[in-house]
């Protein structure tokens, strides 16, 4: 379904990473991919809306990876007297989400109804 090829080279111009800096993430990229066709209605065209699908993996890779990311860096500050320094650590998460979301949104009509709801049919006073 996934062009992988393509998705690798896709996340690393995302990312800022070189190519093979983006290969040692294929495990998340390709779990990304498949997270995504999970969330698919049965009776989607895969075929036609894989660019749209990919996009959207795509987008949750880089979020996952920038989530990783963050976790994984434990400087996001520098003291020294007067000066100090603050990473804004969080830029990067963000973006990526709003990417994200974005992307989801674009394919919402694609995509299984995963909200929860509680309905009563009346029987409760």
């Amino acid at each position: 379904m996934f062009n992988l090829g393509e998705l690798y080279q896709q996340f690393s111009l995302a990312t800022g990473l070189t190519g093979e800096e983006a290969q040692q993430w294929a495990h998340l990229i390709t779990a990304a991919g498949r997270d995504l066709l999970a969330m698919l209605k049965p009776e989607v065209d895969r075929g036609r809306e894989s660019l749209r699908i990919q996009s959207a993996a795509l987008a949750l890779a880089v979020y996952r990876y920038h989530l990783f990311a963050v976790s994984a860096d434990s400087v996001d500050s520098f003291d020294m007297g007067d000066v100090k320094i603050r990473k804004g650590i969080d830029t990067a998460v963000k973006s990526a989400r709003a990417a994200y979301d974005s992307a989801l949104a674009g394919i919402a009509p694609l995509l299984k109804d995963t909200r929860f709801a509680v309905r009563t049919t009346g029987g409760l006073p």
